[in-house]
């Protein structure tokens, strides 16, 4: 029986180490997902961490019933909207609007107002949803205060 010297011995082990140091590793994934882009609006991306954001900031909350998924993808059509309407904006700019302007609006809605609802309609002639006998019977008192309501609100509009 031949006995191999231990230097013979190591050489499968250090050809086996050596074959295994110069194969190719397993392809490693150079990128990982950080985010992802759930919609563009206006050349802008709109991330699923912009979704998660609001989610966890409170600024939307689920339905009753909602499920997760139902929940984020309207979260997400609510900001798509967002968006729009600011693209909108910036489009076609905005002003201001000035007192006389609300005035006069205002002056045309309380003729319209008072010959629509002061005198009685005609049998069978189509009338404003919601209008009821009330609309008929209001003072002039009910309509200033109206219109008070409508020239504050145009005057937050303006402002905002």
């Amino acid at each position: 029986m031949v006995l191999a010297s231990p230097g013979v011995r190591a050489l499968p082990f250090a050809l086996l180490l050596f074959v295994l140091s110069t194969a190719p590793l397993p392809a490693q994934p150079s990128e990982v997902l950080v985010d992802r882009i759930v919609a563009v609006v206006d050349d802008v991306p709109i991330l699923a961490s912009d979704v998660r954001r609001l989610i966890e900031l409170g600024l939307a909350q689920p339905r009753e019933g909602e499920g997760r998924r139902p929940f984020e993808r309207r979260v997400l059509d609510d900001l798509i909207d967002q968006r729009l309407r600011l693209a909108e904006v910036d489009r076609f700019g905005t002003s201001r609007v000035s007192d006389e302007e609300i005035e006069r609006a205002i002056a045309r809605i309380r003729v319209a107002f008072r010959s629509a609802y002061r005198e009685a309609p005609a049998a069978g002639t189509p009338r404003a949803p919601g209008a009821g006998e009330d609309y008929l019977s209001m003072s002039d008192e009910d309509i200033e205060h109206a219109i008070e309501k409508i020239r504050v609100a145009f005057r937050r509009r303006a402002v905002s």
